[in-house]
């Protein structure tokens, strides 16, 4: 994978959590039991960034299919930015349980 895709994944990275990581999914939550609303929201921006990476590789990267090695590459950046992705889920979680406290005092 070269340089610029790289970049352009990290890039891609950095606006989705610049969004809200929690919003666009709520609503499951709604009329579906969940066990655990951050591995949720975990597997949607897993999910987001792996397909918006691939497509990027495969895509903008010399129109070839997606390689073992592009793959890895791709998880290599997602592992390594794990931690602010899941702070970040956390921090939007607080928020709306408080939001959700104040309403019911």
């Amino acid at each position: 994978m070269d340089e610029v895709t790289r970049g352009f994944i990290e890039k891609s990275i950095d606006k989705m959590l610049e969004f809200g990581l929690v919003d666009p999914i709520k609503w499951v939550e709604e009329g579906t039991p969940i066990q655990s609303m951050e591995s949720l929201a975990l597997g949607y921006i897993i999910g987001g960034i792996t397909t918006t990476a691939s497509l990027m590789t495969s895509v903008g990267g010399g129109h070839h299919n997606l390689t073992d090695e592009d793959k890895l590459e791709i998880r290599k950046i997602i592992k390594r930015r794990l931690p602010e992705i899941t702070t970040k889920i956390k921090a939007e979680l607080n928020g709306y349980r408080r939001k959700n406290q104040m309403k019911k005092e």
